[in-house]
């Protein structure tokens, strides 16, 4: 049987969503058996606060590109006509080709009369494996900088963690998704158990939150919200909680403004570890209490 996915994501980036992952792991790992896993690709940071110590490394073909064949290359031009990307170019009457630019899509190595152009799959990031400095089996996954696979990367990044949750009898798997509502964000919603919604009480936070919140409800996944620095705008916070009753949310907490969590963030720790006892880590301790209840009645994902 797969191990239960929660899904911490945040269609606004910068709202806390790694220091709520990194704390609740912490707490929840004394309830239950646990795997972590970082599926923020484009920027993964949950490992830097929990410590992560690498054990295994997976690089991942999850795209492709175009590879020129220069000795054949007449310089024609025929692919810079049918480029949508603008990888290809012409400069000084030369072809010029960026490969950052590049997507695969091939037309340019139909197009070409002297077949210098071939499509081939490439390393679109790695998929590190290992634990952290708190005895948690974590998984992290990282694309290259110019790739545009992330949606693929974020599936087996998930894949590997279900593995590691296997290996180590886990039940549960903490996942620390993208911000953003795109499709690395609805690659780690897809086949959850649970979403958690991270937002704040600021216009632009709650504006984002609506947007995530379709997506865990395209995806019929139960969800729930946490208001981060919950007490910094009182009238917002309202709306956040008239927008939850309108749409029949749960809200699971509200993690109030805490100036040990900067301090927290600096020296690289969970604010629930740096310091148990501050107004943070101590709602955080409350909001993984209700979280246990809650998996007891939610179902793992059905394996892909």
């Amino acid at each position: 049987m797969s191990a239960k996915e929660i899904v911490i994501i945040s269609a606004k980036g910068g709202v806390g969503k790694t220091t709520l992952t990194s704390s609740l792991a912490i707490a929840l790992s004394k309830k239950t058996k646990l795997v972590v896993a970082d599926t923020d690709v484009d920027a993964p940071n949950l490992g830097i606060v929990l410590g992560f110590k690498k054990t295994a490394e997976h690089p991942i073909q999850a795209s492709e590109k175009a590879f020129i064949n220069w000795d054949r290359c007449t310089h024609c031009g025929k692919c810079v006509e049918v480029c949508k990307e603008g990888a290809l170019t012409m400069v000084n009457e030369k072809l010029h080709f960026t490969y950052e630019l590049c997507e695969g899509c091939g037309v340019c190595a139909l197009v070409c009369p002297e077949k210098a152009i071939d499509i081939k799959r490439v390393n679109s990031g790695v998929i590190a494996v290992g634990t952290t400095e708190y005895d948690i089996p974590c998984v992290i996954g990282q694309l290259n900088i110019g790739e545009a696979a992330s949606g693929q990367l974020v599936t087996t990044a998930k894949r590997l963690a279900q593995i590691e949750a296997w290996k180590h009898k886990a039940e549960l798997i903490l996942i620390d998704g993208p911000p953003g509502s795109s499709c690395p964000t609805i690659s780690s919603v897809t086949g959850s158990s649970y979403v958690i919604l991270v937002t704040e009480p600021t216009p632009a936070a709650l504006s984002d939150l609506k947007r995530a919140q379709g997506v865990a409800a395209h995806f019929k996944v139960p969800h729930g919200i946490v208001i981060n620095k919950a007490d910094l705008v009182e009238g917002f916070k309202a709306e956040v909680y008239a927008y939850a009753k309108e749409m029949g949310i749960k809200i699971l907490g509200e993690i109030p403004v805490d100036n040990n969590v900067p301090y927290a963030i600096a020296n690289g720790k969970p604010i629930i570890v740096q310091n148990p006892e501050s107004p943070a880590s101590k709602e955080i301790s409350k909001i993984a209490d209700r979280l246990v209840e809650i998996i007891k009645h939610i179902k793992p994902p059905i394996p892909s």
